[in-house]
This record gives C-alpha cells, sequence and structure tokens, in this order.
C-alpha cells in the first residue's frame, strides 16, 4: 500500500507540475491501472516500458495531458484508437466521466483490458471494440463526441479514421511527439477531403523528462467528398494526403 501511496503522489505532482488539476480518485484509479498493466504486460505484449515509475509518466501521465483538449468537444462518446494497454483513452474517461469505447485490433489486448475494466466495474460505462477503427465506423457511423489517438498513426491517416465516427462538430485529438511541417500540412489536405478543419496545435513538455508532445486538434464541419471509411489499411498504405 505504501508503493502505491508513493505512485499516487508522484503522479499528482506531475499533474500538478502540468497546471492540471485531477482528484484523487482519479488519481488511483491511474495507478492501479498502471500496476495491472506491468502485471498484464508479463503473458500479452502491451507496453515496452516495464519500469514502474516511467510508465506512470510515459502512460498514465501523457494520456491526461490532453484533458485540456477535450473541452473543445460538447459532451458524448469518447473513442480511442489504437489503446493498447488503454491509453489514453482510460484515464482521459476516468477523469473526464466520459463514456469510452477502446479500439484495438489485437484480440490479445482487446481480451486482457476487459477483463481489467470488469475487475474494476468500469465495463458499464467503458468498453472495449476488437476491430479496427474502419469496421467499428461502419457499424456505428458518427457515434463520437471526441477521437483520440496517442502515437498510432500519421496526422492524414488519423484525419480520415476519425472522421466516419465523428458527429457534426466533433473532434479529433492527435497526440504525437514532433510532427513535421510537411505532416501538419497533409494532415491539412486530408482535412478538406474528410470534412475535418484543423482548429489547434498545442505543443508542450511532459514533467519530468525532455520530451516534447504536440496535440494536433481537428473538428468535423462537413461531409467527406468520397465514401469513408475506405477498405480496412486503405487509409495507411494510400493516404489522401
Amino acid at each position: 500500500m505504501k508503493h502505491r501511496l508513493e505512485n499516487e503522489a508522484i503522479l499528482a505532482h506531475w499533474l500538478s507540475e502540468a497546471g492540471l488539476t485531477v482528484s484523487p480518485q482519479v488519481v488511483q484509479a491511474c495507478i492501479k491501472h498502471i500496476e495491472w498493466l506491468l502485471d498484464a504486460n508479463q503473458k500479452v505484449n502491451l507496453t515496452a516500458v516495464t519500469d514502474p515509475i516511467e510508465s506512470i509518466r510515459l502512460h498514465a501521465l501523457d494520456s491526461l495531458l490532453a484533458l485540456p483538449d477535450l473541452d473543445q468537444a460538447g459532451p458524448g462518446l469518447l473513442v480511442d484508437i489504437g489503446t493498447g494497454g488503454g491509453f489514453p483513452g482510460l484515464p482521459l474517461a476516468l477523469a473526464s466521466g466520459r463514456q469510452a469505447v477502446l479500439l484495438d485490433s489485437v484480440a490479445k489486448k482487446t481480451t486482457a483490458l476487459q477483463r481489467y475494466l470488469m475487475t474494476q466495474n468500469l465495463e458499464t460505462w467503458i468498453s472495449v471494440g476488437g476491430s479496427r477503427s474502419e469496421a467499428f465506423a461502419r457499424r456505428h457511423p458518427g457515434c463520437a463526441a471526441i477521437v483520440v489517438a496517442r502515437a498510432v498513426a500519421e496526422l492524414p491517416v488519423l484525419v480520415e479514421l476519425a472522421a466516419p465516427i465523428l458527429g457534426s462538430g466533433g473532434v479529433l485529438v492527435a497526440m504525437k511527439g514532433e510532427p513535421a511541417a510537411d505532416e501538419l500540412e497533409r494532415g491539412v489536405l486530408a482535412g478538406r477531403l474528410c470534412g475535418m478543419e484543423l482548429v489547434g496545435v498545442r505543443k508542450y513538455h511532459l514533467p519530468g523528462g525532455a520530451e516534447r508532445r504536440t496535440n494536433v486538434t481537428y473538428r468535423r464541419i462537413g461531409v467527406p467528398k468520397s465514401q469513408l471509411p475506405r477498405r480496412e489499411g486503405m487509409a495507411s498504405k494510400r493516404p489522401l494526403a
């Protein structure tokens, strides 16, 4: 218990350093999530970061630092594309109170994550989708108020994948490291084809280290100029921009 309390204090300190206010209950839940991640990682490959403190910083903290960007979206469902071990979607759902769907196409990951949600009694408002985002979009078009994706793909790909999932006015928050100017430009071009517009680029440092982060935000403002979603994998193989 002492070890857990120390880790909670570390996360709370970093959040305060970043200017974020998160309840102690959410901090505790995020530390439990990290404990589960490191334990489950011994059986299922969920993360390459195995040091507990660095896992807190590079997963829980990194996820929660997108909270200010969620304010640009109206109320409604949050969808996390490529969630892996539940990041950033699970911490963001816990902190924002939004219902969420955590998407990943790797069955072992989604099975492990679903079991964890059940042990924490979270499955009634946070669910796991074991499919590609294109398949999810066909089943649930326009269902989300916000889509998040962390280190999943380049911006043109994310814009295309998110567009058919988002309802009118919905927001995509793409969490990146330091995207090049060319990638940002191609994201804008892809957005024009997908009924999405760039609304913000927020740059910041990750507390506890020198890593730089860039959250790129788009809003669904219109109808895509072509039928979306395309066939699975096409967004990556043949990007629109």
